[in-house]
């Protein structure tokens, strides 16, 4: 077999596979509001209207705090980890994940709703770290999201403006 064949079979091969799973892992469900998007699994809709519901009622007190206008459309993906509860903001790739919590409607430690808590959280990361103007707004647009200058603070800083 020539060099040439093989790599076309390996190509050909790695594509069946790559689409096969992703057929596999398409239960995927989206909620929408004019700023927001969540993407959930079945079972977690009352956790998807939850926090969307949540996002919209401290959107403005989140851009008030961080003063960032730019925000654009945010975009949720809600995780079933089992007992795992937390989130994450995913700079590189602009993407929040939360993690559900098996006993929403009880307290967690002294966390009253989840979703807010840390939706909100994940959320004012993300418009904390985004928040860019001038030269380093004209670094992160040619050199990509390493560019922005709020991604290099110190975590006592990142966190505390997010738990604040």
């Amino acid at each position: 077999m020539r060099k040439g064949t093989i790599y076309i079979i390996l190509i050909f091969y790695t594509l069946i596979v790559s689409v096969s799973l992703a057929w596999a892992d398409s239960g995927w469900k989206a909620k929408k509001t004019t700023h927001f998007t969540v993407f959930y699994r079945d079972g977690a809709e009352w956790n998807a209207d939850e926090l969307l519901s949540n996002l919209e009622h401290y959107r403005k007190k989140v851009i008030e705090l961080t003063g960032n206008k730019n925000a654009g459309h945010t975009f949720f993906t809600l995780h079933d980890t089992g007992i795992l509860p937390n989130g994450y903001y995913d700079p590189l790739f602009d993407r929040i994940g939360i993690f559900t919590y098996p006993s929403q409607k009880r307290f967690i430690s002294s966390v009253e709703n989840w979703s807010r808590a840390v939706g909100v959280h994940e959320y004012t990361h993300k418009m904390h770290i985004t928040n860019t103007r001038d030269m380093p707004e004209m670094a992160t647009t040619f050199f990509g999201t390493p560019f922005q200058p709020n991604l290099w603070m110190p975590d006592w800083v990142l966190e505390g403006i997010t738990v604040y």
